[in-house]
Parts: structure tokens; sequence; C-alpha cells
């Protein structure tokens, strides 16, 4: 026996902004919309809750900077594969070209399970969908985890999230039969990005200053300065890496024999004054004065992007 539900998204906008969405039988109010963000982020929190407490989470975002839907998945999983190397994702693509991924997360207290859905927006890009459940504390049983992948990716696979012309949805869905077909479990949806806009460092370092401080993209500059610290590699966009403007890209220990084959022994200096382009994630860092081997209460922040994979570095003119 096939059981049919009706699943409906309401959305309610004012001045041409969604002011809540609905959920199935779950109702989200905005709480958050800086109105200059890069990415047009909008989140969302269940009545009562806030951002420092939340428990459910779901965010609207717009990539200007991202050709297809199959780009931004491709770069989200790429990133947080690389931050979190034994996270269990898979990775989901509709009919209608569509593409998303759910993963679950370390936290703080617990554990903490993301999906996005990502799809080609109206006024070019990608616009992407994005739920986040808090479990605090982690559960000692999968079963509330199956539980919660089910309740909602079926929501994401069959509701029509909120777009730019989308006011009000409402979808039959075939529960035994959900429309996202998944791929191979544990990789990310077909790597192949198409093209995609590049950023440059101060695209980095204005998205790295406001909420969530963080710019995912291919990112393009000239290397200025570079240098090597705890088998740890670095090149800088400005010579002085403590130019507030300066974007970073950190290479990790582990990636350093193969960025050394790539680009010989001596990278830094192989690279400087050459433009590099760099998949990834630009990230706000907090750096610390020490004084006498004790930190002291100073610090700045400057902006990174921690390399996933040596391929996701080239040379500009030879791509």
């Amino acid at each position: 026996m096939i059981f049919r539900v009706l699943i409906v998204l309401c959305v309610v906008m004012v001045a041409g902004r969604t002011q809540s969405i609905q959920l199935g039988e779950e109702r989200f109010n905005l709480v958050f919309a800086p109105p200059d963000s890069l990415n047009e982020l909008r989140e969302f929190l269940p009545p009562g809750a806030t951002l420092e407490d939340w428990k459910t989470l779901v965010s609207l975002r717009r990539f200007s900077n991202f050709a297809n839907p199959e780009a931004y998945i491709g770069a989200l999983a790429r990133t947080y594969r690389q931050r979190y190397p034994h996270m269990q994702f898979e990775g989901f693509r509709s009919a209608n070209g569509d593409y998303g991924i759910d993963f679950l997360l370390p936290s703080e207290n617990g554990l903490e399970w993301n999906a996005f859905r990502a799809t080609s927006s109206v006024k070019g890009g990608v616009d992407v969908f994005q739920i986040a459940v808090r479990l605090h504390p982690a559960p000692a049983d999968p079963a509330p985890i199956r539980e919660l992948r089910g309740k909602y990716l079926a929501l994401i696979a069959r509701g029509d999230f909120p777009r730019e012309t989308a006011v009000e949805s409402a979808v039959e869905a075939d529960a035994a039969a959900p429309s996202f077909l998944p791929d191979r479990e544990g990789e990310a949806a077909s790597p192949e990005a198409g093209p995609v806009k590049l950023l440059s460092p101060a695209d980095a370092v204005a998205a790295a200053k406001k909420p969530p401080h963080r710019l995912t993209g291919v990112f393009e500059f000239q290397v200025k300065g570079g240098g090597q610290q705890n088998e740890r590699i670095y090149l800088n966009s400005e010579a002085d890496y403590r130019d507030p403007a300066c974007l970073t890209i950190a290479i990790p220990p582990s990636l350093a024999s193969a960025l050394r084959k790539k680009f010989g022994d001596r990278p830094v200096q192989t690279l400087k004054g050459r433009r590099i382009q760099v998949l990834g994630t630009a990230e706000r860092v907090t750096v610390w004065f020490y004084r006498d081997g004790r930190r002291t209460s100073d610090f700045y922040y400057q902006t990174h992007v921690n390399l996933a994979d040596v391929d996701d570095i080239a040379v500009s003119e030879e791509l």
C-alpha cells in the first residue's frame, strides 16, 4: 500500500521579503537578514527560539558566483569533507536539475544535522535552502537521526522552497518514492562544476566581516607574499599578511608534499607574482597576541581559505 501525503510549504512575504516559512506543521519566522549580505542570507527560527539557543534553523541564500546547483553542492561537499574527514554525508540530485546534500557533524554539545538543496535562481546564480537540527546531547541510538532525516528530507524533496517568484506552493507527494535519487553514498553529487564567477580577496574579506563570516567560491588573486610555519604553507594576496585586506590560502601539512610535487620544492617562491585560482571557503580567523609565551587579550582577524585538495589550486594562465 502506498501512502500519499500533502506537504504544504507556505511562504508569507512582506515588501518582497519572505517573513515566515511553514514546513509541514512547523512554522519558522525570519530572525536575521542583513541588508548588505553578499549572499542575501535570511535565517528563520521557530517562535521563541533565538540565534544563541536554537534547535532547528532554516535559511535561504542566493549565491551569484555559482553557475549552477551542481557547482555549489560540489564545493560545499569538498569544503566540509576537508574540515571533517570522517563526517557521514550523502548527495542527491533531482530530475529538474536541483542538487542536494545532507550530513552529520560534531558540535560543541553533541551533533548537528544539515541538509541543503540548491536550485537555479531566476536572478542568476543559485538559490540555496538549508535546514539544520541540533542534537544536544548526541543520541546513543541512531533512531532519532533516521527519524529526522526521513521527516525533513521528504519535505525538502517534495516541498518547493521559496524562490524569488514563489509565494505559496502545495505539492502532493508520494511518501514511498522520494523525488531525489541518491548518488554514491559518501561522495559529492558529481564533481563537474561548470563556469563559476571568480571572487576577489575583497569579496572574501567583506563576507568574513558579517555573519556567518564565510564565503564559498573560487577566489583569484596575485600571490604577493607567503611563508611556512609549523609545516603549514601560506600564500597571501598582500605582501603583509597582517593587512586587513589580505586573503590567505592555508595549506595543511598533509598537502605539503602534493603541493611541492605540483609546483616544485619551493611553492611559495614559484607562485609569488603569479595569479592563482583557489576553490574553497573563506572564513574569519582570530589571531591572538602572545607575551612571554602566554596569550594576551589582544587579537586581530585574518581571512583564510583552508585548502582541501591540491586540485583546488591552479595558476590562472594555465587554466
